[in-house]
């Protein structure tokens, strides 16, 4: 069962926030941005069933991106397991792209969020409500 109710959160999902380029000891590391979860609840990690990222029209492969959350730090193939890790509604995840070079400082780029998630206080006879958000935005890299 596919749900639509929640598709006026689907705005928030990329959050209005500069890119920020990773380094580790002065050496580009990736960039991140951060990723808002688009319901008025937050939810387990094992209930978002897809997630992927597009940066300027190119999806990002999923081994390069690190999801970061609680303080602790998943790939995206490890978050169907996560039955305990819940998503707050107030914290955003931060999402690591790990490219080895970064973006260009002061450079705007498209990011666009796919996430479908089970809403998971939806479980009525055995059959969950599922949401399919997408976020684009234009952000600048800090």
């Amino acid at each position: 069962m596919f749900f639509s109710a929640f598709a006026q959160w689907d705005i928030h999902m990329v959050v209005d926030a500069p890119i920020q380029n990773t380094q580790v000891e002065g050496i580009s590391y990736g960039y991140e941005f951060k990723l808002h979860y688009p319901t008025y609840r937050g939810t387990y990690l094992s209930c978002i069933e897809e997630l992927y990222f597009e940066v300027d029209g190119e999806r990002v492969p999923d081994g390069m991106v690190e999801f970061h959350l609680n303080g602790k730090q998943f790939l995206l193939s490890e978050l169907p397991g996560l039955f305990a890790e819940y998503w707050h509604i107030t914290d955003d995840a931060v999402i690591r792209v790990v490219d080895y070079k970064g973006l260009e400082k002061g450079s705007v780029h498209s990011v666009k969020a796919h996430m479908q998630h089970r809403i998971p206080y939806t479980g009525y006879e055995g059959d969950y409500g599922v949401e399919i958000s997408e976020c684009t935005k234009e952000l600048m890299v800090e």
